[in-house]
């Protein structure tokens, strides 16, 4: 892919094969906002989906091609959201509540589409320690799935 304008302060890439778009995150690290930008894996096409001050800094993110929806791991508010790619709807789905099953700061997000979970590398935030976490794509079900000797 070539793509014709450069890329800022890039942070973690996703795509859907099916339209043949690639998506990333660019951040401001000023303001603690983010981009979501998109291109065709031809390089052309390239837009911004979004820009946002109001929800803190996104780390990572995972497209899933059934919802087409990203879900982003938002490490400023400890958080993890979700984007609809064609609509841009955009709500939270999980958040840290301080909780040890809840979120800190996601460094890394991946998606079991199968049994609908989503997992993250957490690198911990108070009282939420280090760990590989997992949710239901709804926010319910917490889990750690691995939370000693990440260091």
């Amino acid at each position: 892919v070539k793509i014709k304008k450069g890329i800022l302060n890039g942070y973690d890439f996703t795509y859907d094969l099916k339209s043949q778009i690639i998506y990333w995150l660019e951040h401001n690290s000023s303001s603690f906002s983010f981009d979501i930008h998109k291109v065709r894996f031809d390089g052309e096409q390239r837009e911004s989906l979004t820009a946002s001050t109001d929800y803190g800094s996104a780390y990572c993110m995972e497209f899933d091609p059934t919802s087409r929806n990203l879900f982003l791991g938002n490490s400023f508010n400890s958080q993890i959201e979700v984007v609809n790619v064609d609509n841009l709807q955009r709500s939270v789905i999980f958040s840290g509540n301080n909780q040890e099953t809840g979120v800190g700061r996601p460094m890394l997000i991946t998606l079991n589409l199968q049994d609908g979970e989503i997992y993250w590398i957490d690198d911990g935030y108070e009282s939420v320690p280090k760990k590989i976490g997992a949710v239901k794509m709804d926010g319910t079900e917490a889990r750690i799935v691995l939370k000693n000797d990440l260091n």
